[in-house]
């Protein structure tokens, strides 16, 4: 796929002064979308915002790394050795809130407290510590892991909504760059027509068949045409240099489209059965619309929030207990042992109390937000889609219209052959074909810009192109 978008940009793009190849080559709406996802800035950042999800994710697992430590602590005063405390071991962290340990400690030393006093090997030990109370259904890690994952699955939500507005901006400009080409065709015709017409009169006129200010009319609409044709090659440019601003190449360079590049002919049609598709599957549209899950997802983070705000309402209670041995042996005596607890709650639990009131809150906010943006969501597409069922119709009236005043025009210049119309008429019936050409060349852009739009508002447009 990375070679023929290399390719394609060899044959597309080149820069405003060098040599062109005379060959037209056309592109595509899904060609311009396939280069907006592999090259364009914000399509690259989007793929950074999901590999820092990621790796937001795995700094969050490396709360559960194991751990060695090592400790050591001496005292020498006036050549007397009074004590060396040493520890190493490794630390398990576990996910329901249960520690493991393995550890081997020495100790020596003419003043050491009578408990410190260890088997000269040493002391083994194999232990566990859990929260039985604050911290065992969540605590910090587990609260910060599970959020991590949940926003490494938003990462992919959020980088289709920064594609939907990437994509959508980008429609905008290619049908305006459509239109703008497919006008400078109507004006560039319009001119060789005109051109055929008063070469002919003028002929005409020296054989004496028509007045001299029939010369007089087609020149005049030959001189208006021809600024009509100015003002489209301006209009074309323009657009052709908005469109431009989207074209970015694998050095990650912005490129200006050749005007040796052009639309297709023909482009596949809208049709009503598409739209009624959509209506008829619009809830799981809504469902699955990136601004309704990103809400979920907050939900869902918010969740986790409160469950772990809960905690601060139950008392502290931890538990060890270690199984001892001297040295490092594989057999332990269930006699020899270490345990102990420690428990602590606070009297009025106002911390407690009132951080989860707000957690609930924000649940509570969010829920609100979702309705809110759901019923605007649909709303808008359903408005958008009405628009597009109405440019639809409207696209059909004015290709039947065109078609209707290429049939006047052949009709008025027949007439005006057998000396029964004037060229005036003929020059109004020309006039009025090129108007409505150029409003049917607009209609067509507004209605596939309509259409994009409904994809965007969908959420859809970078999945649909």
């Amino acid at each position: 796929m990375k070679n023929s978008i290399s390719f394609l940009f060899m044959i597309l793009f080149v820069f405003i002064g060098k040599a062109q190849d005379d060959a037209q080559k056309t592109l595509s709406l899904d060609e311009f979308y396939q280069i907006l996802s592999d090259y364009h800035p914000v399509a690259r950042q989007a793929d950074i915002l999901v590999e820092k999800a990621k790796k937001q994710l795995n700094a969050s697992r490396g709360a559960f790394d194991p751990k060695v430590y090592s400790t050591l602590t001496e005292k020498d005063f006036k050549k007397t050795d009074y004590f060396r405390i040493a520890e190493t071991g490794v630390k398990i962290p576990t996910w329901y809130g249960l520690k493991l340990k393995t550890a081997i400690e020495k100790t020596t030393g003419v003043y050491l407290n009578n408990e410190r006093n260890l088997p000269e090997k040493g002391l083994g030990v194999f232990g566990a510590e859990l929260d039985l109370g604050k911290g065992f259904l969540m605590d910090e890690r587990r609260a910060n892991l599970r959020k991590a994952q949940i926003y490494r699955e938003s990462s992919h939500v959020e980088k289709g909504l920064m594609l939907n507005e990437l994509f959508f901006e980008a429609t905008m400009s290619y049908w305006e760059w459509v239109v703008a080409y497919k006008n400078l065709q109507t004006y560039g015709e319009a001119v060789s027509l005109s051109q055929v017409r008063h070469e002919a009169t003028k002929n005409r006129l020296i054989g004496g068949d028509i007045p001299a200010i029939d010369t007089l009319d087609t020149y005049n609409q030959l001189l208006d045409f021809q600024l009509s044709l100015i003002t489209g090659q301006s209009d074309y440019v323009k657009a052709l240099n908005a469109l431009s601003v989207f074209l970015w190449d694998e050095n990650q360079e912005a490129v200006l489209l050749s005007q040796n590049v052009i639309p297709p002919a023909t482009f596949e049609p809208l049709t009503i059965k598409e739209l009624d598709d959509v209506a008829d599957n619009l809830t799981t549209y809504l469902q699955n619309h990136p601004k309704i899950k990103m809400i979920d997802f907050k939900a869902n983070s918010l969740v986790i929030d409160r469950r772990l705000k809960a905690e601060k309402l139950k008392p502290k209670v931890n538990l060890n207990y270690n199984l001892l041995t001297p040295g490092y042996a594989q057999s332990f005596d269930r006699n020899n042992f270490k345990w102990g607890f420690n428990i602590s709650i606070p009297i009025f639990l106002r911390e407690g109390r009132g951080d989860l009131a707000l957690a609930k809150l924000k649940i509570r906010d969010n829920e609100y937000k979702r309705d809110y943006s759901y019923t605007q969501i649909r709303n808008k597409t359903l408005a958008q889609l009405n628009e597009v069922k109405n440019l639809l119709s409207q696209n059909e009236d004015y290709d039947e219209l065109v078609e209707g005043y290429k049939k006047l025009l052949t009709a008025e210049q027949n007439k005006f052959q057998i000396g029964e119309s004037s060229m005036f008429k003929v020059n109004s019936r020309h006039l009025k074909l090129l108007n409505t050409q150029i409003k049917a060349n607009k209609q067509l852009g507004k209605l596939f810009q309509s259409r994009g739009k409904l994809y965007k508002e969908m959420g859809v447009l970078h999945l649909n192109p």
